[in-house]
């Protein structure tokens, strides 16, 4: 493995390997993406690769932290807020609605991987921490709607299934038929979803 001896060009670099990779693995696979061709769509050298990752798979690592990153800022923003629930499951799962219409290639890569081999996952990721923690976030927030009188009092693992098999539908209907997109569908259904379930308008 080549070295370099300096941080070559900073951090927009690295975004931009990251995009491309993202991008590749997402349509063709992480087996099918040769390093070489990674490097020469992102306009970069083999060594600038390996100093920011260290490896192909370091790349594809940093792609899925990077993407639980993400995740992470949106579910602690959802349960540091003490306002009205309503509102706030509605913002959590827009903003969960907009980042993956704004990063479709890191869905998809991360939707391809939940239905292939585990030995497609670099070791030690949990993969399925992904789905854990937006279900038992949204189970902790129906739970504390139904505390504060804001739910009618029911299972909260199946107020989160439920919330989350909307966002799932919009999500899968919006991307495969981008010409019939709908962002405000997301927020329809789930105002219908909310008043089902008693909690009030937010």
């Amino acid at each position: 493995m080549q070295e370099v001896s300096a941080a070559p060009r900073g951090r927009g670099t690295r975004e931009r390997i990251l995009s491309v990779a993202t991008e590749m693995f997402s349509q063709r696979g992480y087996e099918a993406c040769p390093v070489a061709e990674i490097v020469a769509r992102a306009g970069v050298t083999k060594p600038v690769l390996y100093y920011y990752f260290g490896s192909k798979e370091g790349l594809f690592r940093a792609i899925l932290e990077e993407a639980r990153r993400c995740q992470e800022e949106l579910l602690e923003e959802a349960l540091s807020d003490n306002g009205p629930m309503a509102p706030r499951i509605l913002r959590l799962l827009r903003e969960v609605y907009q980042e993956v219409m704004e990063r479709p290639h890191l869905f998809r890569l991360l939707h391809h991987l939940a239905f292939s081999s585990p030995s497609h996952v670099p070791p030690g990721f949990d993969l399925e921490s992904f789905p854990r923690r937006m279900t038992e976030t949204l189970a902790s927030m129906a739970l504390e709607g139904m505390d504060k009188g804001e739910l009618l009092r029911s299972d909260p693992g199946d107020v989160a299934l439920l919330l989350l098999g909307i966002l799932s539908l919009c999500i899968d209907m919006d991307q495969c038929y981008p010409h019939n997109a709908d962002p405000e569908r997301l927020e329809r259904l789930l105002r219908l979803a909310l008043g089902g379930l008693g909690c009030s308008r937010g």
